[in-house]
C-alpha cells in the first residue's frame, strides 16, 4: 500500500483527528509517497504506519494522505481488539496481539528492531 501526503489545511482538521494529529509533530513532505506498513483504527480514526521525514516509523491520520496504491501486501494479518484500538492491519509482529500492537506504539527497542528487518525486506522486492 502506498500514499501520498496530502496538502492539508490545518485549520480543517477535523474534531475525531485533532487530538492525535499536530502539524508541529508531523514530519511529512506534501507530494511525497510514502509506503504504508500497517493500519490502526484508534478511537476511530484510521491511522497508517509510515517511515516519515525524520527517518522514524510513525502513525499518522489517513487524513493526511492520499492513497496511490491500495494493495494490501500479503504478510499482514487482520486483528480485533476490545480495547482501543478497535483493529489492527499489519505484519503479524505487531498485529498478533495487543501487547505487539501497544510496543510498536511505543516504538520499543525490540519492536523497532523488527519493523525495520520487515522494512528493508520490502525493499528488496
Amino acid at each position: 500500500m502506498r500514499v501520498i501526503a496530502r496538502d492539508v489545511k490545518w485549520s480543517e482538521c477535523p474534531a475525531g483527528i485533532a487530538p492525535y494529529t499536530k502539524e508541529s509533530q508531523t514530519f511529512l513532505t506534501v507530494g511525497r509517497e510514502y509506503r504504508v506498513h500497517g493500519l490502526a483504527i484508534f478511537g476511530g480514526c484510521p491511522a497508517m504506519l509510515v517511515v516519515n521525514d525524520s527517518r522514524s516509523p510513525s502513525w499518522e491520520a489517513s487524513w493526511l494522505f492520499d492513497v496511490v496504491d491500495p494493495s494490501i501486501p500479503g504478510d499482514w494479518i487482520c486483528n480485533a481488539f476490545h480495547a482501543e484500538p478497535s483493529m489492527v492491519l499489519g505484519p503479524a509482529f505487531f498485529a498478533r496481539n495487543l501487547a505487539s500492537y501497544e510496543a510498536m506504539v511505543e516504538l520499543e527497542a525490540e519492536q523497532v528492531d523488527r519493523f525495520w528487518k520487515h522494512a528493508e525486506s520490502l525493499e528488496n522486492e
